[in-house]
């Protein structure tokens, strides 16, 4: 029974004991330099962290990582800039497109307004060929009669 009693007692004693909890595990500097540009990029896109980590860890798995964010960021600025450019553009198109559309309006009415004047010449020139006509009998008539 003591053996018993020693054994509870030491296994009380050992359930006592205080274990430390984990030390974190240190993060690299390149790596904190990472995850500091990375905070950064994802507030305000800026990539000069990036570039940072570049200069002083060039060799660091992490460098080869921000080598990637930036070229992607570069890609998407230049995708931006282009489809900025193309609404622009497109704008613009927009604009001449009305622009035409209605000098075309104009010059279809010029054409319509030019095309009746061409029917009433037309109907004029008719009438005053007629009478041309019917002069010409008159004077044939007129110079049968004086013969």
């Amino acid at each position: 029974m003591k053996l018993f009693s020693l054994l509870l007692i030491v296994l009380f004693f050992s359930g006592c004991v205080f274990f430390p909890p984990p030390a974190k595990p240190v993060q690299p500097l390149d790596e904190q330099l990472f995850c500091r540009a990375f905070d950064e990029f994802q507030e305000n896109q800026q990539v000069s962290g990036f570039w940072k980590l570049l200069a002083e860890y060039p060799e660091s798995v992490w460098a080869a990582r921000a080598k990637t964010i930036i070229l992607h960021s570069e890609q998407l600025d230049l995708l931006q800039a282009q489809y900025e450019h193309l609404q622009q553009t497109q704008r613009q198109q927009s604009l001449d497109l009305k622009y035409l559309r209605k000098k075309s309006h104009a010059k279809t009415e010029q054409i319509n307004q030019l095309n009746e004047k061409i029917d009433q010449l037309n109907e004029a020139n008719k009438q005053l060929t007629d009478k041309i006509e019917k002069l010409k009998g008159l004077l044939v008539r007129s110079e049968n009669y004086l013969q």
